[in-house]
């Protein structure tokens, strides 16, 4: 309403200054008409800049002004049919746009009355009875009145009309347009609006609520200034030039870069706007946050991964893969799987009581079979076999809790995960890893790691169990020595090399002389234990290649291999009479034996 009020002023100023500048009648005051102009273009000015702030009812004095400063134009240009009476029409047209109805019908009568009185001053009627004309008031000047009147009211009528229509189809838009904002601000999806220089021109508050960023204080900034990632710009660029060249719609995958520093992965579908004349002017992006769903995608993946992996190496166990490789294959796979930069099996040795590395990835690979950790809770191998717990460490550097190993301190590792690897009563031992990056290991991690020591501990469990049923059935329950069928199994391999290599061997079969006795008047307890003490001495009076072996009840047999003859042999049965001459001791007595020896030589 402004701006149309300080032009419409604007205009009928210059008219006036056009009127002056150019030839015309000659009973014009001009001397009156440019302080007129000076007055409009002062009021022009005055309502282009406050025009904004003045109420409706100030509107109706400023159109009444305008139309006094017209009748003012029209009177001292010297004729009541100058071009201004125009804006006599033109102001009643704004009056019947901006005011209501009624307001507008006071302004055209305003007008009426004024152009009437420039009439009478400007045309007067001489009085007689000749005179002719429609309105006898206005003389010769009524049809000006009655034609310029005329024409303002059809024209109010009119633009009354349009204003009407007008008035519901700018309703309409506005209820579409806030419609389409309340349904683009309340969207799940991201929606940006660019310029075709790839600007931001605006975005919805989902936007605003994923990135961080406020709407108004990046408009007119370029995305790639703040939101995207630096290794994308390039295919970025690529993928704008393509829209720009085919308008779309275009579908692709871009990380935003949040206020806060994350970054979201989004799934774009952009296409080129166009104006009411059919050419580009705009781009309007829509995006998914798809993040949280491929990371879900990513974590069934490794999920379903690792669950493979732990069932190939079942699978590879069950079928009898030796327990070193399965051992080495397990590190392997929890290397690879839990990305660790370092990975270590290690094994309680029956004997010892030591922990063993049995396999191992990384640092530690080159002393596996020979490197041991104590079992006790000052390592942490150690602590997780005795106490059977899982340590998590955050940082080795921070903790004073387990002595750490100095090749992984070397290899700069910083957190880690050990658990132990089951067994029937206590773990078999432990098995864990370690990163050179501080991170915080997940429970799907422990669970994963947990699975694969649950595979190990089964072969190992397995193995112990085939090889416990191997040494029994080669080696006397009682004695621990080797029974009959192995003793003829070494035999068998001993008169082979024999054949080939020529070398001699000699075979002493003893029987213990009297051992009746003993059972009879010690019982048989007494006598079991004479008999697994005879082992033992039977075996310090030999060399380590040489066997001795259990054939049943009181006999044994030794198998002695290169020897030079029967001499020898008998060196060797003297020695055989002197270990069992030796006092044996029972419940605090001395018990003598001596035993039958029989030698046959292999030459």
């Amino acid at each position: 309403m402004a701006r149309t009020g300080a032009y419409l002023y604007a205009a009928g100023a210059t008219l006036v200054t056009v009127w002056l500048a150019l030839p015309h009648p000659a009973a014009s005051q001009d001397l009156l008409l440019v302080p007129l102009v000076a007055v409009t273009y002062t009021a022009a000015w005055v309502m282009g800049r406050h025009g904004a702030k003045l109420t409706l009812r100030q509107w109706e004095l400023v159109v009444a002004l305008g139309i006094a400063l017209i009748s003012l134009a029209i009177q001292f240009s010297g004729r009541s049919s100058t071009p201004f009476v125009l804006f006599y029409l033109w102001s009643n047209v704004y009056a019947w746009y901006f005011f209501p109805r009624k307001r507008a019908a006071i302004q055209l009568a305003l007008t009426g009355a004024a152009y009437a009185g420039v009439l009478i001053l400007r045309d007067p009627i001489a009085m007689g009875g000749t005179t002719r004309g429609l309105l006898p008031v206005f003389g010769a000047g009524a049809a000006w009145w009655l034609i310029t009147v005329g024409t303002m009211l059809v024209a109010g009528v009119l633009v009354a009309s349009l204003r009407g229509r007008v008035d519901r189809l700018i309703l309409g838009l506005t209820d579409e347009r806030n419609f389409v904002v309340s349904v683009v601000d309340t969207a799940a999806a991201l929606v940006m609006i660019f310029g075709l220089d790839g600007q931001l021109q605006g975005f919805n508050r989902a936007c605003e609520r994923i990135t961080g960023y406020d709407a108004d204080a990046t408009r007119g900034s370029h995305i790639s200034e703040f939101m995207l990632v630096p290794e994308e710009l390039e295919r970025a660029h690529d993928e704008w030039n393509a829209l720009m060249d085919t308008g779309g719609p275009s579908e692709f995958e871009f990380s935003l870069i949040t206020r806060d520093g994350d970054r979201r992965l989004i799934a774009w579908s952009a296409v080129v706007g166009r104006d009411a004349a059919g050419e580009p002017d705009h781009v309007v992006a829509t995006g998914v946050d798809i993040t949280e769903r491929k990371r879900g995608e990513r974590e069934l993946r490794r999920h379903a991964a690792r669950q493979a992996a732990v069932a190939e190496l079942g699978r590879r166990g069950l079928e009898g893969l030796p327990l070193p490789e399965l051992a080495a294959e397990s590190a392997r796979i929890a290397a690879e799987q839990l990305e660790l930069d370092e990975c270590q099996v290690w094994e309680l040795t029956p004997l010892s009581g030591e922990l063993l590395l049995t396999a191992a990835v990384g640092a530690l690979e080159g002393e596996t079979g020979r490197l041991t950790v104590a079992s006790d809770p000052s390592t942490v191998p150690g602590f997780v076999t005795s106490a059977d717990e899982t340590v998590i460490i955050d940082d080795f550097r921070e903790q004073d809790r387990f002595a750490a190993l100095p090749q992984l301190a070397a290899a700069g590792a910083i957190s880690g995960l050990v658990i132990p690897i089951p067994g029937p009563r206590h773990p078999y031992g432990a098995m864990g890893g370690q990163v050179v990056q501080h991170r915080a290991f997940s429970h799907e991690d422990t669970n994963f790691l947990r699975s694969v020591a649950h595979v190990l501990g089964a072969a190992i469990e397995r193995w112990r169990a085939e090889e416990s049923v191997r040494h029994n059935a080669l080696h006397d329950p009682m004695t621990g020595l080797p029974n009959r069928e192995l003793f003829l199994d070494r035999l068998g391999h001993v008169l082979a090399r024999r054949e080939t290599a020529g070398q001699s061997a000699a075979v002493m079969f003893l029987d213990i002389d009297n051992f009746k006795l003993i059972n009879d008047s010690l019982g048989h307890d007494a006598g079991d234990q004479m008999l697994k003490a005879i082992g033992p001495r039977l075996a310090s009076a030999l060399r380590p290649a040489d066997t001795v072996a259990r054939f049943g009840g009181d006999e044994f047999v030794v198998l002695c291999e290169e020897v030079g003859g029967g001499r020898d042999a008998l060196v060797v049965a003297d020695r055989l009479q002197q270990a069992l001459g030796e006092p044996f001791v029972l419940d605090g007595e001395h018990h003598f034996l001596t035993a039958s020896i029989g030698v046959a030589l292999a030459t």
